[in-house]
């Protein structure tokens, strides 16, 4: 029981740090195309 506990417990720190990554990932990307789009707005004025 205490073996079984212990492995949800190290699956559900997993889920979290798999989200945390997928999250950093997305505003990320998010950050990437607000810059580029920042960057062409400054080229073309």
């Amino acid at each position: 029981m205490v073996i079984k506990s212990l492995s949800d417990q190290k699956a559900k720190s997993l889920n979290k740090i798999i989200r945390n990554i997928v999250f950093i990932q997305k505003s990320q990307n998010i950050m990437c195309t607000a810059y580029k789009v920042v960057l062409n707005s400054h080229l073309t004025s």
